[in-house]
């Protein structure tokens, strides 16, 4: 049973685009894999009191890669963009076991520690952290979607790095010794090849201690435009388009957290409850907010998405309810792998 699962996931693997070899982040591994050391120089991960905040919190902050991304080849179709394609890393390291996790804040930097981002070249296409141990509730019954075969999809960003902060009082518990699946693709503008780590700060506290405060789990919910295609990915075309996709709500519970993510020509994306049009999440793109944002050719890109946090709920969803889920884009140019991406924190699930 062992041997045929791991030779599911390298055919999931090879189906992302990972190519099964020796070169950094684009290896799949024959089974679990922790994530790489921090390079010399550079302090390793450590749990340590957050600040500016509720004094029993812990942050602790973990890499992931090195990720190597080939240059960008101006000769070549599509040549303004190097890429990794999608890789996948099995096993990678969770930053706490029996715990609830507040906050997820996704980083990409050089090996120095210093901010990797569009105006030197590297882009975070999208991540997204799988829990092995737990069933996606939305495509974990279709095998030809990865959360079949890695788990729940409980995290997720693009370049804007979305901050995943829970309401007080909420978190997502991570059980002992659970460890996470990651898929990544990044992308460069620059000439060059480039070594870049995604770094995400998780924010978190002890199950013990969150327990005795009355914390509450959250549920995380993947909404998609795409359904449950294999990689999120649907065609836009030109000018102002509306995409959209349903789910029949069967993680009923009170809605404490959604955000969005688009590629570049995103406008908005929109989560309503079709029976009463009740709108639980406009998250609106904004681009070239600060000058990391603003690419090698002077192009402004993608560099937030809205968030609807409100520890009352931004709404409830029941058994019955159907959420309707629209990606708005307005470009001058098709688009054939776009995404519309909203994950969802349910209490009380």
């Amino acid at each position: 049973m062992l041997r045929r699962r791991l030779t599911a996931l390298l055919a999931l693997a090879v189906a992302l685009g990972t190519a099964a070899t020796t070169a950094p982040a684009r290896a799949v591994p024959a089974g679990l894999v922790p994530a790489q050391a921090a390079p010399a120089g550079v302090a390793p991960a450590q749990a340590v009191p957050a600040h500016g905040q509720d004094p029993r919190l812990r942050t602790r902050t973990v890499r992931y890669g090195p990720y190597t991304i080939p240059a960008s080849d101006p000769n070549a179709p599509g040549g303004h963009h190097g890429g990794t394609g999608n890789t996948l890393k099995l096993g990678v390291e969770a930053p706490c076991g029996h715990c609830y996790i507040k906050g997820i804040k996704p980083d990409l930097v050089y090996p120095d520690g210093s901010n990797a981002n569009v105006d030197t070249g590297p882009m975070l296409h999208h991540f997204v952290m799988y829990n092995q141990f737990r069933r996606d509730p939305v495509c974990g019954t279709d095998p030809t979607n990865p959360s079949f075969w890695l788990g729940e999809r409980f995290a997720a960003s693009g370049n804007e790095r979305t901050f995943i902060d829970a309401p007080s009082g909420y978190g997502y518990y991570n059980a002992p010794l659970h460890r996470w699946n990651l898929i990544a693709e990044l992308m460069t503008h620059a000439h060059e090849e480039q070594e870049v780590y995604i770094e995400v700060e998780y924010t978190y506290l002890p199950a013990h201690q969150a327990e005795r405060a009355g914390w509450e789990k959250v549920r995380p919910v993947w909404l998609s435009v795409a359904g449950c295609a294999t990689l999120d990915e649907v065609p836009v075309p030109s000018g102002r388009s509306a995409t959209s996709w349903e789910w029949d709500v069967d993680v009923p519970g009170t809605v404490v957290g959604m955000g969005g993510h688009l590629h570049n020509g995103g406008v908005s994306l929109v989560a309503e409850k079709t029976g009463t049009g009740e709108t639980l999440c406009d998250s609106v793109a904004r681009y070239g907010e600060t000058p990391e944002y603003v690419n090698l050719h002077g192009g402004k890109e993608l560099s937030s998405m809205g968030r609807c946090i409100d520890p009352e709920g931004v709404g409830t969803v029941g058994k019955g309810d159907t959420v309707r889920l629209t990606a708005h884009y307005d470009t001058r140019q098709p688009i054939a792998d776009a995404m519309g991406i909203m994950v969802t924190y349910i209490a009380g699930a």
